[in-house]
C-alpha cells in the first residue's frame, strides 16, 4: 500500500472512526444519565413506601419492613395497593420505560451524528468542487499568461498542492519561453552585428577589386597596394570567422579544456612572443613582475588566446612609449594576474559592458570588431577562473584575472 492510498484511508477511515466512537460514548453517557435518574427514582419512591409502613405499623422492625417492601416490589402494584400506597411504580414497570428512553435517546444521538457526518461531507464536497473551479479558472488565467502565484492560504489539500505543482511547471515553461526569446534576440542581434562586421571588409575588397579590374594599367605599386589592402581585409574576416567559431562551441559546451602544468613566465613569454611586431608598431613595452613561476594547471593554448586578447586590446589603447604591467601574486586560494595599461581609460557607462559580445566602446578603434575580450572572459571562466576591469578616464584600465590553484593529480 502505497503512501498515496494510505493517506486517502485515513482521510476515509479516521472521520468515520471517530464519529462512530463518539456515538457510542453519547449512546453511553445517555444510558448511563438515564439509569441513574431510575435508579434515584426507585430509591425514592421506595424510601416512601417503607416510610408509609412505618407510619402505620410502628410495630414492624427493619428486617420485616425490608421483607414486605421486597414483596411489594414482586407484586407491583397490587401489593403496594395493600398497603395503601397507590402511587408505587416499581422496577417491574419503570425498567421498560426507562429502557427505551434510553434507546430513543441513543437512537437520537447516532441520527444526529449521522446528520452531522453527512453535512461535513457535503461540505468537503462543496469545498472540493469550489476548489476544482478555482483550479480551472486559474489555468485559464494561465492561459492567457497571468503567472500569479496560488497558494490558497497554505492549504494542503490535494487539489492545492496540484494548483502549487502547476504554477511551479508554468514558471519553469515561461522561464524556458523567455529564454528562448532572449536567445532568439541575441541570435538576430549577434547575425545582424557578424554581419555589420563582415559587410565593411568585403565592401572594401569588392572596391579595390573593381579598381584592379577597371584599370588594366594601373601601376604596379598601387596594384601592390591594393592587393595588400585586400590581403589585409581577407585576414580580418578570417579572424572574425574564427573568433566567432570558438564563442560559438564555448557557447554549445563541446571546449574541453586539457589542462597542463605551466608558470605564468612561460605562458606569458609565448603571448608577447606573438605580439612583439605589434607592440613594436605600437611602440609599447611591456614590464613583468611578481610571481611568475608558481606552477598552474591551464589549457595552454586557450589561456594563450585570452591573454593575448587582453593584451592586444591595452595596446590598442595605449599611448606611444608607454608601459603595459603585467603583475602576478599567488594569493593561496587563488593565483591573480593583474594587467594594467597606461592608455586613456574607459568611459563609466562603457565600463559594465566591454565583456559583452560585440560592444564597442566609445573610445574604440575603427578595426575593432567587439568580440575579443568577449572570448577571453569565455575562455577564462571555462578554466574556473574570473576576469573583471577597473578603469578611469585619462588613468589607464587595469584587468584583474583570478585563477584557481591545482595541483596536477600524482
Amino acid at each position: 500500500m502505497n503512501r498515496s492510498t494510505r493517506e486517502n484511508l485515513k482521510k476515509v477511515v479516521l472521520p468515520g472512526a471517530l464519529l462512530c466512537l463518539a456515538a457510542i460514548a453519547l449512546y453511553l453517557g445517555l444510558l448511563a444519565l438515564s439509569t441513574a435518574g431510575f435508579r434515584r427514582e426507585n430509591n425514592r419512591r421506595a424510601a416512601a413506601f417503607v416510610e408509609k409502613l412505618h407510619e402505620e405499623y410502628p410495630e414492624l422492625s427493619e428486617g420485616e419492613l425490608m421483607r414486605l417492601y421486597r414483596e411489594a416490589e414482586e407484586g407491583g402494584e397490587e401489593a403496594a395497593a395493600r398497603f395503601s400506597y397507590e402511587e408505587m411504580e416499581f422496577l417491574n414497570r419503570d425498567a421498560g420505560a426507562y429502557a427505551r428512553r434510553a434507546a430513543l435517546a441513543g437512537a437520537g444521538a447516532i441520527a444526529l451524528l449521522a446528520s452531522v457526518g453527512i453535512l461535513v461531507c457535503l461540505m468537503r464536497r462543496r469545498r472540493r468542487e469550489r476548489e476544482i473551479r478555482e483550479l480551472i479558472d486559474y489555468m485559464h488565467e494561465i492561459e492567457g499568461k497571468s503567472y500569479r502565484l496560488k497558494l490558497d492560504e497554505n492549504r494542503e489539500s490535494e487539489l492545492s498542492l496540484l494548483s502549487n505543482e502547476i504554477y511551479k511547471m508554468t514558471v519553469l515553461l515561461r522561464e524556458a519561453t523567455d529564454q528562448s526569446r532572449r536567445d532568439s534576440e541575441n541570435l538576430s542581434r549577434a547575425l545582424a552585428d557578424i554581419s555589420h562586421q563582415l559587410k565593411t571588409p568585403l565592401s572594401a575588397i569588392g572596391i579595390m577589386l573593381d579598381n584592379i579590374l577597371e584599370d588594366p594599367e594601373m601601376p604596379e605599386e598601387v596594384r601592390m597596394d591594393f592587393l595588400r589592402g585586400m590581403d589585409s581585409q581577407v585576414t580580418r574576416i578570417s579572424e572574425l570567422v574564427e573568433t566567432l567559431l570558438h564563442l560559438a562551441r564555448f557557447d554549445a559546451g563541446t571546449i574541453r579544456m586539457n589542462p597542463e602544468e605551466v608558470t605564468m613566465r612561460g605562458l606569458l613569454g609565448s603571448v608577447l612572443e606573438d605580439l612583439d611586431v605589434l607592440f613594436d608598431l605600437m611602440q609599447v613595452e611591456t614590464e613583468l613582475s611578481g610571481d611568475l613561476d608558481t606552477p598552474l594547471l591551464l589549457d595552454v593554448r586557450w589561456e594563450s588566446e585570452a591573454l593575448k586578447n587582453i593584451l592586444k586590446n591595452c595596446a590598442e589603447h595605449s599611448p606611444a612609449d608607454s608601459t603595459i604591467h603585467v603583475e602576478a601574486a599567488d594569493c593561496g586560494m587563488f593565483y591573480r594576474l593583474r594587467i594594467r595599461d597606461e592608455g586613456e581609460g574607459i568611459a563609466r557607462e562603457d565600463l559594465p559592458h566591454i565583456f559583452e559580445r560585440f560592444y564597442k566602446a566609445k573610445n574604440a578603434s575603427a578595426s575593432s570588431i567587439g568580440i575579443g575580450l568577449s572570448l577571453a572572459k569565455a575562455v577564462i571562466e571555462q578554466e574556473e577562473g574570473y576576469v573583471s576591469a577597473e578603469s578611469e578616464p585619462g588613468q589607464g584600465t587595469t584587468f584583474t584575472i583570478r585563477y584557481p590553484v591545482r595541483r596536477k593529480e600524482a
